[in-house]
């Protein structure tokens, strides 16, 4: 996983030539899909009870598969990035855009993650095989991103899922304005 991590971190942010498309896939990340008290505490459940309580996921027909897919990218490796950081993902062939949703947990949830200790933030992207591109876009902003102890903070001390959005959407302007 740490040969893929530094791959991703290389991965150009296109989002100077893409950057009013990306950023309303950035913003699709809204109020409703980030859901602040994950109440699960394993890999699984996180994920499903993710998928089940983030607005973003209801425009997915099949949501059963969508579960097994990502599930089972996670029997291939785990996407728990370490630092606290879990960013699953997989596919839904109807989707126009890639989904974000965001899952916190107080507690943490057993993920298998690179550095051992629970994942405090579940991410869940979707995309279709046509959004690829946009896909690892979105993968390498996130993982730029709460790859900063200052922004997981920062998002640890959020009340309410506006803030939240709030402070994920100024770190990514951030990252953008020195990529």
């Amino acid at each position: 996983i740490y040969c893929f991590l530094k791959y991703i971190e290389k991965i150009p942010i296109i989002l100077l030539r893409r950057n009013e498309e990306l950023q309303l896939n950035w913003k699709s990340l809204d109020q409703e899909s980030i859901i602040l008290h994950l109440e699960s505490t394993s890999k699984a459940d996180a994920i499903r009870e993710l998928l089940n309580k983030a607005h973003a996921f209801k425009k997915v027909r099949d949501l059963p598969a969508l579960e097994q897919a990502i599930l089972a990218r996670e029997k291939v490796m785990t996407t728990g990035i370490g630092r606290g950081v879990a960013i699953s993902h997989g596919e839904a062939p109807e989707l126009p855009s890639v989904l974000v949703a965001l899952g916190i947990s107080c507690d943490g949830i057993d993920f298998d993650a690179v550095d051992g200790k629970p994942v405090h933030f579940l991410f869940v992207i979707v995309n279709s095989r046509l959004k690829r591109a946009e896909y690892l876009e979105v993968l390498s902003t996130l993982t730029k991103v709460m790859r900063s102890e200052d922004i997981r903070h920062s998002v640890s001390g959020c009340t309410c899922s506006g803030d939240i959005q709030d402070t994920l959407h100024a770190a990514f302007h951030r990252l953008q304005m020195f990529a």
